[in-house]
């Protein structure tokens, strides 16, 4: 019984012996049939003419790898058209010939590589008592046949990033099924048009409003109905609003003052801010101080780090830093050096203490004792140490204004969800930017219809956004009425684009895990849905 469950009834197998050596299980085993099929012809024979050993690797048992030693046959082929005289007993259920591994576990392998790739595949089998390279795994995922697809019906389309910034990719998703359909190597209109019109059938397709997959649905699949994709057209109305609050900095430093308010000077005595603190007291303090406010300054302007660290001469990571500190770094821990000046240092206290304030008197004095450095070490130590310091006044402290990206996160965000002081930002907003209020209630009104997919409010929201003073409105108005068939079924529809963004998500995980050698290819094998199991 247990060998039936573990040997194909039609290879009709026979275990002779087994063994164990070096956590590896040898069986020895030999097929029982009196006649083979010539491969070529077909013909039956019952003639031996050799026999030889073949060593598969196969499923591994408690631990233990599992090798077996199988002794096959040549037969002679009496069909005399057939050109073949001999041939090799095939166990086609069993083993492929020449494999070095049995069917079962080739397909768990795969499995495997399939799932985590090939170095973390490899390292994972060897642990399995399946040990395969990491080459033998790739090259098992590019041999796999693909799972025959059929054309569906409800098509989600989106762009991912090969190199971003640089070359694209598109991806495509039944959005019924929630699997991936195809994976293309560009994300071009002539090569999405090509691809629906191999493909005929679809009849709902999910995109953004990109023009290049715009172009290419309309000429590959005129007939199928487009949706737009709610979370884009979001997304473009909180870049519309920020392309408006870029030029309006008082409008950002008005909101910047709920959050970044300074302290008054008052306050800062209580605190002893009004004492010099060690870190501007180390070297170079005011010369760091100021580089960090030009990198401030030009940041806040909308700067990129790169930018900004090529035209100052600073490095990235110097950049990356003051923007995330939030005031001036101090600088290292700073150690001062010994001075000629060490050794008198205690007669000048004394000598300060009983009256001699006179710096060229003491200058004379050490001299006599052997002090060979200069006057002017002596007046700044004494000035910097003994002489009593004047209090200084503590200066409120300066504020940076919000970045167009997060004023326009708080103009487009629910107002059952602001605090205290993001209605404060917004009251001060209004009150600097004459246009503001207007801003703020096109962009509520624009939310408010997507989220609760008010269609009937879609074009008095474009009439009002065109005949607005707005003209970032505008702009994304008139943008909303050339898409105005796509952008109704996406208030219509209940289809949108997160499965789709959610398989490119999944897409850059595969990507990351195969180490640089991810080519289109060997990508498009791990991300299609896999054949189901022979």
């Amino acid at each position: 019984m247990l060998l039936e469950a573990l040997l194909p009834k039609a290879c009709e197998l026979v275990v002779d012996a087994t063994c164990v050596n070096d956590r590896t299980i040898v069986i020895e085993m030999h097929s029982t049939r009196l006649e083979c099929a010539c491969p070529k012809c077909g013909g039956r024979s019952p003639r031996v003419h050799s026999r030889y050993v073949r060593q598969p690797a196969d499923l591994p048992a408690c631990g233990y790898r599992v090798r077996l030693m199988l002794t096959v046959r040549r037969f002679f082929c009496d069909d005399a058209p057939c050109p073949r005289r001999t041939f090799t007993e095939r166990l086609p259920p069993f083993l492929a010939p020449y494999a070095r591994r049995t069917h079962r576990l080739a397909g768990q392998q795969l499995h495997v590589a399939f799932v985590a790739g090939g170095e973390g595949g490899s390292r994972l089998l060897a642990l399995l008592a399946m040990p395969a390279s990491s080459a033998t795994l790739l090259r098992m995922i590019r041999q796999a046949p693909e799972a025959t697809e059929s054309t569906p019906q409800v098509l989600g389309i989106d762009d991912w990033a090969k190199r971003k910034g640089h070359t694209y990719g598109t991806i495509l998703v039944d959005l019924e099924e929630r699997r991936v359909v195809d994976l293309l190597p560009d994300a071009t209109s002539e090569t999405v048009e090509t691809w629906l019109k191999e493909h005929p059938g679809v009849e709902i397709v999910s995109r953004d409003r990109g023009p290049e997959f715009i172009k290419g649905i309309r000429d590959g699949a005129p007939d199928a109905i487009p949706v737009a994709d709610r979370w884009h057209l979001l997304t473009n109305l909180g870049d519309t609003v920020q392309r408006w609050l870029t030029g309006k900095r008082a409008c950002l430093r008005a909101a910047a003052g709920a959050i970044d308010e300074a302290e008054s000077p008052k306050q800062a005595d209580a605190k002893g801010l009004g004492a010099t603190s060690p870190a501007t007291q180390t070297p170079g303090y005011k010369h760091r101080l100021v580089r960090y406010q030009e990198v401030m300054d030009l940041y806040t302007e909308g700067w990129m780090q790169v930018d900004i660290a090529r035209r100052l001469g600073l490095g990235p990571n110097t950049i990356r830093r003051y923007i995330r500190a939030g005031s001036c770094p101090p600088s290292a821990e700073y150690t001062p050096r010994s001075s000629k000046l060490d050794p008198y240092k205690p007669y000048i206290r004394e000598r300060w203490s009983a009256g001699c304030h006179n710096g060229t008197s003491l200058t004379d004095e050490i001299r006599a004792q052997g002090y060979s450095g200069t006057h002017r070490l002596v007046t700044k130590w004494i000035s910097e140490t003994l002489r009593p310091e004047k209090p200084k006044v503590a200066t409120a402290k300066k504020t940076r204004p919000w970045s167009p990206q997060r004023a326009a996160r708080l103009m487009t965000r629910n107002p059952a969800d602001l605090t205290d002081q993001d209605r404060g930002a917004l009251e001060r907003m209004f009150r600097a930017e004459t246009n503001a209020r207007a801003v703020y209630d096109l962009a509520q009104r624009f939310v408010e219809m997507i989220r609760e997919r008010q269609c009937e409010a879609l074009e008095p929201w474009i009439n009002d956004a065109r005949e607005g003073r707005i003209t970032t409105f505008k702009r994304f108005g008139s943008g909303i009425m050339r898409d105005l068939e796509a952008v109704r079924n996406a208030l219509l529809l209940p289809w949108s684009n997160g499965q789709t963004e959610g398989q490119v998500n999944r897409l850059k995980l595969i990507k990351r895990q195969m180490y640089g050698r991810a080519g289109f290819d060997l990508l498009r094998k791990r991300v299609l849905p896999r054949p189901a199991a022979t």
